[in-house]
């Protein structure tokens, strides 16, 4: 009989580890897969009158005349700010939407313009409203004062804004607004 020949050994080997990489993997998959039976937690369920669960509260940014949203401004009127909060989920639940977790901003581009995180925040504080579900809460409305913000405050005495276009995003309680309100300053 006559021997194999270095090129079929090498094969042989390749093959060998092959087989071994294979099983190697098969292991560690099974055991991940197993390992996250055990690891699993269990889903937030919420009952009625408890505070909402994280993902069933959406919030829309909009920017207008206090009542009506409006996209469009004149050069001696300022824009009102304002928020909708809707529970899209099954049960009724409570939510802080107060002052001290809400934040607005406006840019211009990628250029930030204003902040309400600039703003003095001494003395908010939280305001819980109930959502039944599937309706939307809508919050009071809060002029803008078409100027900047920086360290030294958001209002009044800051350096007025340009014509422009602008955006506006809302932070309710940590939950970002879904949409980018698009208005002009003319």
């Amino acid at each position: 009989m006559s021997q194999p020949t270095p090129l079929v050994f090498f094969f042989r080997r390749i093959f060998l580890l092959g087989i071994l990489a294979l099983i190697i993997w098969g292991l560690v998959a099974l055991f991940g897969f197993v390992g996250g039976l055990f690891n699993q937690k269990p889903s937030a369920t919420i009952t009625e009158g408890q505070e909402c669960a994280p993902g069933t509260v959406s919030v829309n940014s909009v920017i207008g005349d206090g009542t009506t949203e409006q996209l469009s401004f004149a050069a001696g009127v300022n824009p009102y700010l304002w928020f909708t909060l809707t529970n899209t989920g099954t049960v009724e639940c409570k939510f802080n939407g107060g002052p001290r977790v809400t934040f607005f901003t406006i840019k211009s581009g990628s250029e930030q313009i204003w902040s309400s995180r600039d703003c003095d925040r001494a003395g908010l504080v939280d305001k819980w409203v109930t959502l039944k579900p599937n309706t939307t809460f809508v919050w009071a409305a809060n002029d803008w004062r078409k100027v900047y913000s920086s360290s030294t405050g958001c209002g009044d005495g800051q350096k007025s804004v340009s014509p422009g276009a602008y955006a506006l995003t809302a932070e309710v309680n940590g939950v970002i607004s879904g949409n980018y309100e698009q208005f002009i300053i003319n």
